[in-house]
């Protein structure tokens, strides 16, 4: 049935093309089309809101990441960095359940002038990191990595000295009853 088609149209080509369109017709069809002042109008703004997005996603990323001002250009290569975000990861999460912990347990003020003592010790450790060689990155990060040990320690002293003194309460507590 197609082979009969094509014949037809193949047999009767000039007959079919002798009709062409009015020149009225297509100004009709313009007319339909939505103009291009509407379309620059949306096309402008969804160029504007992408840009927006972008930019709300950026600035998100950066807080995200703006703890750690240190970089993957700052290490010999990608695992040594990402060792390095685990390693500073955990101890920052330890240090924040610790000090919660020890908060709670009512710590000095002394105890807190210390602590940010540590903490300006360990970003003079970073700026020093960011500014140094490849060759002081090693020793650096263990000094901050003693760093935070050090404020685990002091945090954990705390806590188990509340902890000790809510034991001897009830050992006497016990006794006098």
């Amino acid at each position: 049935m197609s082979d009969s088609l094509e014949d037809f149209i193949r047999n009767n080509r000039a007959e079919l093309d002798v009709d062409e369109p009015s020149i009225n017709l297509w100004q009709g069809i313009e007319d339909k089309i939505p103009s291009q002042k509407k379309r620059k109008l949306w096309s402008s703004m969804a160029v504007a809101a992408s840009v927006m997005v972008l930019v709300v996603a950026a600035y998100f990323m950066g807080v995200q990441h703006s703890g750690s001002d240190i970089n993957k250009n700052l290490f010999a290569n990608e695992q040594d960095f990402q060792e390095f975000q685990e390693t500073n990861d955990y101890y920052t999460t330890t240090i924040d359940y610790k000090m919660s912990q020890a908060k709670d347990a009512g710590i000095d003020s002394e105890v807190l002038n210390d602590l940010k003592q540590l903490d300006e010790v360990y970003n003079e450790l970073k700026e020093e990191m960011l500014t140094s060689d490849h060759q002081n990155k090693e020793f650096l990060i263990n000094l901050m990595i003693k760093n935070y040990k050090t404020k685990i320690d002091i945090l954990e002293r705390i806590i188990n000295k509340k902890n000790s003194n809510e034991l001897k309460i009830t050992d006497d507590e016990t006794i006098n009853i």
